[in-house]
């Protein structure tokens, strides 16, 4: 192959990895949010395509072998021994941050209301004990919600980190 075939075949294949990958780490985020040890898992997974000659990843980097031995282990090198995430820190949102504190918030104000309405202590043990009970769920769900949005606004920014190694292959090859 020529060095213009080679770059073309690589960069329709390293698409189609980088779909595979992103489409891992979604699926992962519908059901919990991603840590630095689950997208390098997911990452190892996904490199495993370029393994299997079974695939046209794969077979890419076996041919690859077979024309060149020299690139094919430079290749080899970035993709199975380089290409890594590194740890993006998940900042929480203002919401994750403040929603815990919003049954306390209603429990005050409930407690404020009862000692103006002159009630007595069973109505200012209720307001005071029923909202963080009644909202504790609701809360926490909405909270793993947004943990999940977060997470999944992380995902084109883990992707972008695997530029560099994409640009390194195209230098070899």
């Amino acid at each position: 192959m020529e060095n213009n075939e080679l770059r073309e075949s690589f960069l329709k294949n390293w698409e189609r990895f980088i779909t595979e990958l992103k489409g891992r780490m979604i699926s992962f985020t519908d059901k919990q949010p991603l840590t630095s040890s689950s997208v390098s898992q997911i990452l190892a997974d996904s490199l495993f395509e370029w393994k299997s000659e079974a695939n046209l990843i794969g077979k890419w980097l076996d041919d690859l072998k077979s024309s060149d031995q020299e690139k094919h282990e430079k290749v080899s090198e970035i993709l199975f021994k380089q290409i890594k995430f590194e740890d993006i820190k998940l900042e929480p949102t203002k919401q994750e941050k403040i929603l815990p504190f919003v049954p306390y918030g209603i429990s005050a104000l409930a407690l404020g209301t009862t000692y103006v309405l002159h009630t007595n202590i069973w109505w200012k043990i209720a307001a005071v004990a029923v909202p963080p009970i009644v909202l504790k769920k609701p809360i926490d769900n909405l909270i793993d919600e947004l943990q999940l949005q977060n997470s999944k606004d992380s995902i084109p920014k883990y992707l972008s980190q695997l530029d560099k190694y994409k640009e390194a292959i195209l230098a070899v090859l």
